[in-house]
């Protein structure tokens, strides 16, 4: 049975495309069939996993995409797109997506079944979601297995998981009790900043055992996967590249086996 993951956080600039783009390329490394899914109309993780340059988008019409799984009326035959990296693959985004918000409800239901018609075929499907809180990010929690949340360690995103992990609560109580929180990826983490670790403090305070055991450094090496179109452990030259590349890989493997062996209890509610 295929796992779905779903990235999401209701705030902009917390590094959710980069973590789900190393999270499907790390499972497709690991040797799994892995899919990434992109719903934010911007495209950087579609534009980083079929190997285009910035600015550029993913022009695929021949190809199933993810504004597809909205449509009842598109078949499902069409291919899939092979990602640039070996097992994974990609259904990109396009402008399409930017009416998703305008869909009724019942949008939702049809595209949890296509999206499950579609993961049949995979081992894993990591989906990338909108910086807001509408139908291209409510959707996929009605779908998936598991979410988890990027954060940048400041007031903002302090606020935007406790909201995150309450509306995943939400979720999963009310439309999908196969829903698991995985918990808070603590990102852009610099160990010089006392007001970051304030709010990390914060963050283990609310969350306790929501809060992922690993933390994403500041790192420039990170920043730059829009031009390097590789994760970031991907032949490290520096030793600075290298470490970060061990902290980053180790995070994406902790997702992968909590989603392996995640036991489906009722979650427990944000403190």
């Amino acid at each position: 049975m295929s796992k779905i993951l779903t990235c999401a956080i209701h705030k902009g600039g917390s590094g959710k495309t980069t973590a789900a783009y190393h999270l499907a390329r790390r499972a497709a490394e690991r040797g799994w069939k892995s899919l990434l899914v992109d719903l934010d109309g911007q495209g950087n993780a579609s534009q980083v996993a079929a190997g285009v340059g910035p600015g550029s988008r993913v022009d695929t019409p021949d190809y199933l995409r993810a504004a597809d799984l909205f449509d009842a009326e598109e078949g499902l035959g069409k291919p899939i797109l092979p990602a640039e990296a070996a097992g994974l693959s990609l259904l990109p985004a396009d402008l399409r997506l930017l009416e998703v918000e305008r869909l009724p409800l019942e949008a939702i239901n049809t595209f949890k079944t296509r999206l499950h018609a579609v993961a049949d075929a995979f081992d894993v499907v990591v989906i990338d979601t909108p910086p807001t809180m509408g139908m291209a990010m409510l959707a996929p929690m009605f779908a998936s297995h598991y979410a988890f949340a990027p954060v940048v360690p400041d007031g903002f995103g302090l606020a935007g998981a406790v909201s995150i992990a309450e509306r995943v609560a939400e979720v999963r109580t009310a439309h999908n009790p196969d829903l698991q929180f995985l918990g808070v990826l603590v990102n852009r983490f610099s160990s010089r900043d006392a007001d970051q670790k304030r709010v990390v403090a914060s963050l283990e305070a609310e969350l306790g055992d929501f809060l992922i055991p690993h933390m994403i450094p500041h790192s420039t090496a990170i920043s730059a996967l829009s031009h390097t179109r590789q994760p970031v452990w991907h032949k490290a030259r520096s030793g600075s590249t290298r470490q970060v590349g061990k902290v980053v890989r180790a995070a994406m493997d902790w997702v992968l086996d909590a989603a392996a062996i995640a036991p489906a209890v009722a979650m427990v509610g944000v403190r």
